[in-house]
């Protein structure tokens, strides 16, 4: 056997770091999404999940335009990004 494998036997010592016997394997080529599962519990026994946050009509506009406006600002640089490539490949071609 070579010194590294009878190095690496020696280090083991048999603890368990993380117990994996309550994951459940997915199946890679066509996953499932499962309404039941997305109910689920994910991250303890006591963690419940989050509550449903009450917004008022001018907080939920305010939300929404915030939402529309950071989609807006990424879309621009997409848009400049895009644009700079095009000139670039028309000024070099």
């Amino acid at each position: 056997m070579s010194d590294y494998r009878q190095q690496v036997e020696q280090e083991d010592d048999g603890r368990v770091v993380a117990d994996m016997s309550d994951v459940e394997r997915s199946p890679m080529m066509f996953p499932r999404f499962d309404r039941a599962r997305r109910g689920r519990n994910r991250g303890g026994a006591g963690n419940t999940g989050s509550a449903p946050i009450d917004l008022t009509p001018d907080e939920r506009r305010y939300a929404a335009r915030g939402v529309i406006a950071a989609w807006l600002l990424v879309g621009g640089v997409f848009a400049l990004a895009f644009a700079a490539i095009i000139l670039l490949i028309g000024h070099l071609g």
